[in-house]
């Protein structure tokens, strides 16, 4: 396995919202769900404020709004 750094220029994640990077996608709750590798519940739960995206969930939001169809070729 290779190792690969980050560019210098690199940001941490901003914090997305999950409601509003799904309806930008076009996606229903449940295709979310789906593509974030969770339960409808768990992922409910993002939405009505219940729980919090962490890191690495915030950053597949980060990739998901900038780019879904680049996400939907790695993980499906």
């Amino acid at each position: 396995m290779t190792s690969s750094k980050l560019p210098a220029d690199a940001k941490p994640a901003t914090p997305r919202d999950p409601e509003a990077v799904r309806e930008a996608a076009g996606l229903s709750v449940e295709e979310m769900a789906d593509l974030m590798g969770m339960s409808l519940n768990g992922y409910q739960s993002w939405e009505s404020g219940l729980r919090r995206p962490g890191g690495p969930a915030q950053r597949l939001l980060q990739l998901i709004d900038h780019d879904l169809d680049a996400v939907r070729g790695v993980l499906t």
